[in-house]
């Protein structure tokens, strides 16, 4: 269960769930002290993405579930999914000014995984 709080834990009771802790989303994500300007420019990036893509970032990318996983755990359909993720990271890739050589390789940057499709 995902609510967008501020740091606060909600009791139990009040989650209406089965006892398992909530997951805690900051409202607005950015990088540490320590970042570098890389960083910096990166969370600059995913500022302007709408929490919706994002959180299609985060179930792809961090919690690392297939399309079909993270579509029906959206209710959307995979092809939306799919197509919204990949406009999502090309709007990054140029945003972030990622060159490319005609590889498609090595022209994707280091962390932009492909969709992995459910065996």
């Amino acid at each position: 269960m995902i609510r967008r709080t501020s740091h606060r834990r909600v009791p139990a009771k009040a989650r209406g769930g089965s006892g398992a802790p909530a997951i805690r989303v900051r409202r607005r994500p950015g990088p540490g002290r320590e970042a570098g300007a890389a960083e910096r420019r990166l969370w600059a990036a995913l500022s302007r993405c709408t929490v919706n893509h994002r959180l299609v970032l985060a179930m792809i990318l961090v919690e690392r579930l297939t399309p079909r996983e993270a579509a029906a755990a959206l209710g959307i359909p995979v092809t939306h999914l799919e197509r919204t993720y990949h406009r999502l990271v090309a709007r990054l890739q140029q945003s972030l000014g990622a060159t490319t050589t005609g590889d498609p390789q090595s022209d994707r940057p280091a962390g932009l995984l492909r969709l992995r499709r459910a065996s």
